[in-house]
């Protein structure tokens, strides 16, 4: 009995070391690197209307990303928000999509649903060809056919947008970019309707990988072009951001200045992020996130 006794002891004291080594700070297992959902909150905010943000993602059986949920919560409110579904299509065991379909949802507010298809085609030759369709209530309104290419050429990136319909029309975004281990440490994008204004941005990382790389980085050609819209999680560098500051000279309303915090998990990943807005000249409080792994 003894020792059966001790075995049972024994037992039950490695279940407890193996749940203890699989946890991290924030309930994601350390050996995984598939992100499963980042949700950003606004702590200042009460428990009801704290979440800003929550993105999730879904995995084939081959651990190929299938689908991204984004839903974005105005006010804080839950029943008030804008979501987008993005799912990939691959063919046979390829591990690079050749095909991604949106949809977005509007709801709340009394002005009823409003849905955005979009679906992309992946091309071998670093295009991206992708068809809209706005449809309002049922109704749809305009589709138009357009092909995205961003071209490398020494310390410079060509963005070039064609759109076919309703109009056929070019527009060239073109980028000059310093990159140093990979990451694109500043940009200058010439995108303007006059040739003397331009938009500066530098960026600053740390030594731990991305996770969102996982995601977008197959869905991409690189280097990329940075857009200020896109967000961290949409800009496939292989480090995460510390900082991102791009000032507006002819409008300093129009700048950006962000800073990023992290605390990281036992393999090196980030498992929470805050933000700061340091536009002002002094850190103001934007969210705090939260990564989850699978």
């Amino acid at each position: 009995m003894k020792k059966l006794l001790q075995l049972f002891l024994f037992l039950f004291i490695l279940l407890i070391g193996i749940a203890s080594c699989k946890k991290t700070n924030n309930g994601s297992p350390t050996n995984n690197v598939l992100l499963s959902a980042f949700i950003e909150l606004d702590t200042t905010q009460s428990a009801s209307l704290d979440t800003v943000e929550t993105i999730t993602y879904k995995y084939d059986n081959l651990k190929r990303l299938s689908t991204v949920t984004d839903s974005v919560y105005n006010n804080g409110l839950p029943n008030i928000y804008d979501a987008g579904i993005a799912t990939y299509f691959y063919n046979g065991t390829d591990m690079l999509p050749y095909k991604s379909a949106d949809v977005s949802l509007n709801s709340g507010g009394g002005s009823g649903d409003y849905y955005l298809d979009d679906t992309d085609y992946i091309l071998p030759d670093g295009k991206d060809s992708f068809t809209e369709t706005n449809i309002t209530n049922g109704v749809p309104t305009v589709t138009t056919i357009s092909v995205d290419q961003d071209i490398a050429n020494g310390s410079f990136v060509y963005g070039i947008e064609t759109n076919y319909i309703p109009s056929f029309s070019i527009q060239l975004d073109t980028v000059s970019q310093v990159t140093v281990n990979g990451d694109v440490v500043s940009q200058t994008d010439n995108t303007v309707l006059s040739p003397l204004l331009s938009r500066n941005a530098t960026f600053s990382f740390d030594t731990h990988p991305n996770p969102f790389i996982i995601q977008r980085g197959p869905l991409q050609t690189y280097p990329n072009i940075y857009d200020i819209e896109d967000g961290i999680g949409n800009q496939p560098q292989k480090n995460n951001y510390t900082e991102i500051n791009e000032p507006d000279q002819s409008d300093p309303t129009d700048s950006y200045h962000w800073k990023y915090q992290y605390t990281y998990n036992s393999n090196g990943y980030p498992a929470t992020v805050v933000e700061y807005d340091l536009t002002s000249g002094s850190p103001v409080f934007v969210y705090k996130g939260f990564y989850f792994y699978q």
